[in-house]
């Protein structure tokens, strides 16, 4: 284990809080099923619990791929940070923005997290790829304020995400609720500067790049402004750290001046010019269309 820190959970930290079991256990109550994602940390599974057969992911991350670890305060267990950091977010009462952590399982080379998987659901990517590539402003709309919303919890609750994306938000087909996905590279929210890198580059801030070193909120927006770019247009703004560092937007014809606008300030160069969270659902083009913002 390469850090332990002591994380302090939320002060209202519910007594039916997930808690860690044996593989009999998770075997008792959930049964998998198709494979529906792999990658360095691990494998996830579409499951469900045997209860009452509600649909859920089961995450399985290789105790070997874990870096961080952090110790309760209530129990004193050392758990992957990940865990740690859902548990803090996934506190009553809940958000509705956020997949839920509803269970945990330490196995013999793996830790198992048991997460809400809403169906039908598709990640954000794949949903806009069945939508010809991009999506409509009105519905962009819709999804970046949840979007946002859901990171604002997560702020309220420590803890920022950091690794915004499409890939990382799972979109419910019946209802077009947004859920944020994986806090694998969610950290405790500070005030002074992060110099760890990590998440997805094409989301990466200029200050990341240039001084190796990135502020919460700040990089937070300039993530939500790529998403945001992204979800109108297709494709991200930017493809290479020169391109960044330049700031060069090109915009698809079509696009509101609103939309041009709030896309614009989310990716200012300097993070004191960007806006925070709050202001972005106040924009003007959040709030004129609020009657599918909700």
């Amino acid at each position: 284990m390469e850090h332990t820190p002591s994380v302090k959970p939320d002060p209202a930290v519910s007594a039916d809080s997930p808690t860690p079991s044996s593989a009999e256990k998770f075997e008792e109550l959930y049964g998998s099923r198709e494979l529906i994602g792999q990658g360095g940390y691990g494998i996830v599974y579409a499951g469900y619990r045997k209860t009452d057969n509600l649909p859920v992911a089961l995450k399985f991350v290789d105790m070997k791929k874990i870096k961080m670890w952090a110790k309760t305060s209530e129990k004193g267990e050392v758990l992957p940070l990940e865990i740690v950091l859902l548990r803090q977010v996934c506190n009553k009462p809940t958000c509705e923005g956020v997949a839920q952590l509803l269970d945990y399982f330490e196995l013999p080379d793996f830790y198992l997290m048991v997460l809400e998987r809403p169906e039908p659901c598709l990640d954000l990517f794949n949903y806009m790829q069945r939508q010809h590539g991009y999506l409509g402003e009105s519905l962009a709309c819709h999804f970046l304020s949840q979007v946002v919303s859901a990171l604002m919890h997560c702020h309220s609750r420590g803890i920022v995400h950091r690794d915004l994306k499409p890939e990382n938000i799972l979109v419910e087909i019946a209802t077009q609720c947004v859920k944020l996905l994986d806090f694998g590279s969610a950290a405790l929210l500070i005030e002074g500067s992060y110099t760890e890198v990590v998440g997805t580059p094409e989301y990466f801030p200029p200050e990341t790049i240039l001084r190796g070193e990135y502020f919460a909120i700040p990089a937070t927006v300039w993530s939500v402004g790529v998403l945001l770019f992204q979800m109108v247009w297709g494709d991200v703004p930017f493809h290479s750290d020169d391109d960044i560092i330049k700031g060069i937007l090109h915009f698809p014809r079509g696009i509101a001046r609103d939309c041009r606008h709030l896309i614009r300030r989310c990716l200012a160069a300097s993070p004191n010019d960007r806006p925070t969270l709050e202001q972005i659902l106040q924009h003007p083009w959040i709030t004129k269309n609020q009657n599918v913002c909700i």
